[in-house]
C-alpha cells in the first residue's frame, strides 16, 4: 500500500492567510513520492463513473489559497481534475470529458488543478478517493481506464500542502501543489504519459495559469511535479539604457523574450530559455542595460545572456530573488528558501556568498530598496488578516509594519521621492501607498485578474501605476504626468516583466500646493 511520507510525524497547525502570488514555479524533476487513500469515494455527487464528480467541503483548518483566494470546497472529477470553490461549492455542472490548454479564458472550467485531465472511466478494480490530514489534502485516481479502451489502467494523484513545514527531503511549504504519477503506460501511445491530456493549474478567471503539458507525452512514472506559488522578484527591464522601464513578456512555449520601449519605438526579440525556466532580467554586467536571465528550478541553475554567466545556486523548493544587494550596480543571484526562512545571496562582482535568516515558511519575499541607499533590502510579507511587512535594512536595523489585508498584492515603489510600502487590492482595483496622505496615494487602476506592474515607464524618476491584462495582452500605464498609455504587447500564456527591485530615483520634490503633476491624475477606475 502506498504511503505518502509527508503525512508522518506532523502536529496540527492552523492554515494561514496569504498574499496573492501571481505565478507558479514548476519543478518537474522531483523523485518519486507516494500516498494512500483513507476515504474511498463510493458514491458521486452527480454524474456517473464515466463522467461525474464528488463534492468535498474542506474543514476550516484544511482550507488553502490559490492565486490569492481561499479555497473552501473541492469538486473532484472522475476525469482527472479538481475544480475549486471559493467560499462555496463550484457552480459548474459540466463533466469535462474533453481537455483544453491552459490558460483558456473562453471555455470552462476555470480555477482548477489538473494532475491529468483526460476522458477517464472508473470501472471495477479502479477507484477514486482522498485523505485529509492536518498537513496535506491527498486525492488519488487508482487504476482508472481511458474510455473506451477496456483493460487500460492509469494511476496518479495530487497533494496540496495546507500546513506542511518542510524539511530537506521534502522542501514544500504552505499552498504548494504536488502531482504524482504511479502508472502512466497502458500500451496506448496516443494517451500514455499524458499524450492526450492536460496537466497544470488555471487561475479562477481563466486568464493565467501554469501548464506543464498539453497533449504531449511528458509524464514519467515514479515522478513528482512541484507547483510553487511565488511573487517574482528581479532587478530591471531597462534593456535600452535611458532610465525608462521597458515592457516585456516571456513566452514559455517558445522560450522567447519580446521587449518593447514604446516611447522610443524600439522592440527586441530574444530566444533564451525553455518552457519551465523562470525569466529574471537584471543588470549582471553593470553596463546600465538589463540582461536576459533565466532560473531553471530543476537544476538550481542560473543562465545570463550578455555576460554569459552559468551558475548553479539553489535547489528544489527555492524561490529566486535576484537584486542588487550590495549597491555595486550589479544584479546579484539570490534565493529565498521558505521552509528554512533563509536568504542565500551570491554577489556577482566578487562571487562571495552569504546566508541570512529572515522570515519563515509561508512568507512572501519582497526585496526592494526601502531605505533609499541604492541597495536592495531583504524583506518579506507575512500572511494574516492584516499583512505584516518585515524589512531588514541594509543601512542597519529592521522594521515591522502592518499594511494591507488578506488577498492584497505587495507593490513597493518610489512614488514621491521616498521608497514606499504599497499594496494593490484586486477587489476594487485600488493602489494604496503607506504614509502618504495625498489623494493620488489611493488610486484606482486595474480590475481583478490583472497583473500589477509598477515601474518608471516614462523616465521621470517616479514609480508609475501599471497593469497588464492577460485576456487582451493590454498594458495600461498611468504616469506621474497627466499622460496615460495603453499598449498591446503579449498574449494569453505569456509572463509579463517590468522593473521590479531596481532603485528609482526621484527628480524633484512632491508638494501639496497643486503644482505636483500627480495631483492632476484622473483617479477614475481603469
Amino acid at each position: 500500500m502506498r504511503r505518502f511520507s509527508l503525512f508522518l510525524g506532523l502536529g496540527l497547525l492552523l492554515c494561514p492567510l496569504t498574499v496573492q502570488p501571481v505565478e507558479y514555479l514548476i519543478n518537474p524533476d522531483l523523485g518519486g513520492m507516494s500516498g494512500s487513500v483513507e476515504t474511498p469515494i463510493i458514491a458521486l455527487t452527480a454524474g456517473d463513473w464515466d463522467d461525474g464528480y464528488y463534492d468535498l467541503p474542506l474543514p476550516a483548518a484544511n482550507q488553502f489559497y490559490f492565486y490569492g483566494k481561499k479555497v473552501t470546497d473541492l469538486r473532484i472529477f472522475t476525469n482527472g481534475l479538481v475544480v475549486l470553490g471559493f467560499g462555496a461549492p463550484p457552480t459548474t455542472s459540466s463533466y469535462f470529458p474533453s481537455n483544453s490548454s491552459i490558460p483558456n479564458p473562453v471555455d470552462n472550467p476555470h480555477g482548477f488543478i489538473a494532475p491529468w485531465w483526460e476522458d477517464w472511466i472508473i470501472l471495477g478494480g479502479g477507484g477514486l478517493g482522498y485523505t485529509i490530514s492536518s498537513d496535506i489534502i491527498y486525492i488519488e485516481w487508482t487504476d482508472v481506464g481511458r474510455w473506451p479502451y477496456a483493460g487500460s489502467s492509469y494511476s496518479f494523484a495530487v497533494a496540496i500542502c495546507v500546513n506542511f513545514p518542510g524539511w530537506p527531503a521534502a522542501p514544500f511549504t504552505k499552498n504548494d501543489i504536488l502531482f504524482m504519477y504511479y502508472d502512466c503506460d497502458s500500451g496506448l501511445p496516443e494517451y500514455d504519459y499524458g499524450a492526450g491530456g492536460t496537466v497544470g493549474i488555471e487561475h479562477y478567471d481563466g486568464t493565467q495559469g501554469a501548464q506543464f503539458s498539453y497533449n504531449t507525452a511528458s509524464l514519467a512514472m515514479g515522478r513528482t511535479y512541484h507547483f510553487l506559488p511565488f511573487e517574482p522578484a528581479y532587478d530591471s527591464t531597462n534593456f535600452n539604457p535611458g532610465g525608462r522601464t521597458d515592457i516585456m513578456i516571456y513566452r514559455p512555449s517558445q522560450g522567447v523574450w519580446k521587449i518593447n520601449d514604446p516611447l522610443a519605438g524600439v522592440t527586441q526579440t530574444i530566444y533564451f530559455g525553455s518552457q519551465y525556466d523562470v525569466p529574471l532580467p537584471g543588470d549582471f554586467d553593470g553596463d546600465g542595460a538589463a540582461d536576459p536571465c533565466i532560473y531553471r528550478p530543476s537544476e538550481g541553475r542560473w543562465r545570463v545572456q550578455g555576460p554569459d554567466m552559468s551558475v548553479y545556486f539553489g535547489s528544489r523548493g527555492d524561490i529566486p530573488v535576484p537584486a542588487d544587494y550590495n549597491g555595486d550596480g550589479l544584479t546579484d543571484i539570490a534565493i529565498f528558501r521558505p521552509w528554512q526562512g533563509a536568504w542565500r545571496i551570491r554577489y556577482t562582482g566578487s562571487g562571495t556568498q552569504v546566508t541570512v535568516y529572515f522570515g519563515q515558511g509561508g512568507d512572501i519575499p519582497v526585496p526592494y530598496d526601502y531605505d533609499g541607499d541604492l541597495k536592495a533590502d531583504i524583506a518579506v510579507v507575512r500572511p494574516g488578516a492584516n499583512l505584516l511587512w518585515r524589512i531588514q535594512y541594509s543601512l542597519g536595523g529592521s522594521g515591522s509594519f502592518y499594511y494591507g489585508l488578506e488577498g492584497d498584492i505587495p507593490v513597493p515603489g518610489d512614488w514621491d521621492g521616498n521608497p514606499r510600502i504599497a499594496i494593490w487590492r484586486p477587489s476594487d482595483g485600488k493602489w494604496k501607498i503607506k504614509d502618504v496622505a495625498a489623494s493620488w496615494a489611493t488610486f484606482a487602476w486595474g480590475v481583478s485578474g490583472d497583473v500589477t506592474l509598477p515601474g518608471d515607464f516614462d523616465g521621470g524618476g517616479y514609480t508609475d501605476w501599471a497593469i497588464w491584462r492577460p485576456s487582451l495582452g493590454m498594458w495600461r500605464i498611468a504616469t506621474d504626468t497627466t499622460t496615460n498609455y495603453t499598449y498591446y504587447w503579449g498574449q494569453i500564456g505569456d509572463i509579463p516583466r517590468f522593473r521590479r527591485s531596481g532603485a528609482v530615483r526621484a527628480v524633484g520634490s512632491i508638494t501639496e500646493n497643486g503644482t505636483n503633476s500627480r495631483n492632476r491624475i484622473d483617479s477614475s477606475r481603469d
